[in-house]
Parts: structure tokens; C-alpha cells; sequence
């Protein structure tokens, strides 16, 4: 029996995203496509969940094999405010439940894999009431609290990515707040947009490999693609 391991994508696509869209949906093509190609990968059961989020979150693939996904099914638009913490936490719910029941059945499983994109940073949208404001600070902080528990007891990996361009700047400060590691969150700037395409088709097939084949250098070097 082939040992299992969850991948979840949780990827903005509020309004601001519209000027670099075409490159998201590309490098999230290119990424499956990758990922159903790898050699080191045809012994495990690869699932991905794909979650998008603007001012609310939808789940676009759920756990389901890398294999049986058609790359021309990822497509998303841009449109809304910026929402991330009910997204990454419904990521979490899944993947840790998944995780313990594998375990439990005796399965042999990999902790779960969360790739974070965000062009900006939580924010309820012009005109909100101080309530809905107060409500997406709180899902955020939540969220931040959930992955940072996880990684102190070695129970996800989570990256994350932030786009910064003319048009929109995704708060690095706040985007590290989601981590214990500093070092798994990268900027991608808008002058360097080749970055976004890697971040996806290389970044996420090098860690998951790197988890897969239990190399923590696979993984710390896939950063490295970042510095060239």
C-alpha cells in the first residue's frame, strides 16, 4: 500500500491579483503537471486540495489524487476583498483530520504540505464595519496561531509567498506572522514575476519531494531558487 500525503494550496484571488492572473493559473498548471510526472513521487499517494479565498474561501479540488486532476480544470478569477483566515483554517481542519485518521488505520502518511499566495494582507474591504473588520483580524490571528501549534510539534510544513507590485503590496511583516520559520516566507516582486511561475512548478515539487524523501536539504535548497 502506497504511503499518502496531503498538499493544500491556499491561493488569493481578490481583485487586486488581476494584473498577474494569467501567471498564477499558468504556474498552477505547471505545477500539477509537474507533480503527476515526478519519478520520485509515483510511490505515494499524492492529494491535493486547492482552496481559494477572497473575501470568502472556496474549495476548488478536495483531496483528491494528483493523478486524476486535469491541469485545465485550475482557473481562477480575480475579484473581492482579502480574507485569507478562514481558508488556511479550513486548510488545517482537513488535512489534520486526514492526518489522524490515516494514523489511527495504521496507514503510512506524511504530515501535510500548506502553500500559502497573497498579493496583499487581511483586509475586510472598502466600506466594512468595524465588526467585519474585527472579524477577518481575528480569523487571521487565529489562522497564525493554528500553523505556527502545528510546526512546534512537527505537524505541517507551510510556506508561504508574497507578491509586491505597483498595484499591490503584500505585507511581509504580517505574512510572517504566520510562521515559527522567518525563512519559509518569500517576497516575490512585480519586476521579477518568473518568481511567481517557480514559486509554484518548483518550489512546491522540490519541498514535496523533499518531504517525501525525508531530505531536509531538498527542502531548505528549494529556497535557494529565490536568491539566484
Amino acid at each position: 500500500m502506497k504511503p499518502n500525503i496531503d498538499v493544500f494550496l491556499i491561493v488569493d484571488h481578490s481583485s487586486s491579483t488581476q494584473a498577474i492572473i494569467g501567471n498564477i493559473n499558468e504556474a498552477l498548471r505547471n505545477m500539477i503537471g509537474r507533480l503527476r510526472t515526478s519519478p520520485y513521487l509515483s510511490g505515494v499517494n499524492v492529494y491535493l486540495t486547492f482552496i481559494q479565498f477572497n473575501h470568502r474561501y472556496e474549495i476548488l479540488t478536495q483531496c483528491e489524487l494528483i493523478d486524476n486532476i486535469d491541469p485545465a480544470r485550475i482557473f481562477i478569477e480575480s475579484s473581492g476583498a482579502t480574507d485569507p483566515g478562514p481558508a488556511i483554517l479550513k486548510a488545517i481542519e482537513i488535512g489534520s483530520r486526514r492526518y489522524e485518521q490515516w494514523r489511527a488505520e495504521g496507514e503510512e502518511s506524511f504530515h501535510p504540505l500548506y502553500y500559502y499566495f497573497t498579493d496583499g494582507y487581511p483586509d475586510a474591504g472598502k466600506g466594512a464595519t468595524q465588526e467585519e473588520i474585527d472579524a477577518v483580524n481575528a480569523a487571521y490571528a487565529a489562522a497564525c496561531n493554528s500553523v505556527r501549534d502545528l510546526e512546534l510539534n512537527h505537524k505541517a510544513l507551510f510556506i508561504a509567498a508574497g507578491f509586491q507590485s505597483e498595484r499591490a503590496m503584500a505585507n511581509m511583516e504580517r505574512l510572517q506572522q504566520l510562521t515559527i520559520h522567518p525563512d519559509h516566507t518569500v517576497c516575490i516582486s512585480h519586476n521579477n514575476v518568473s518568481m511567481l511561475e517557480k514559486f509554484f512548478s518548483e518550489l512546491i515539487p522540490r519541498t514535496v519531494t523533499g518531504t517525501i524523501t525525508r531530505t531536509q536539504a531538498q527542502i531548505d535548497g528549494a529556497f535557494n531558487i529565490f536568491n539566484q
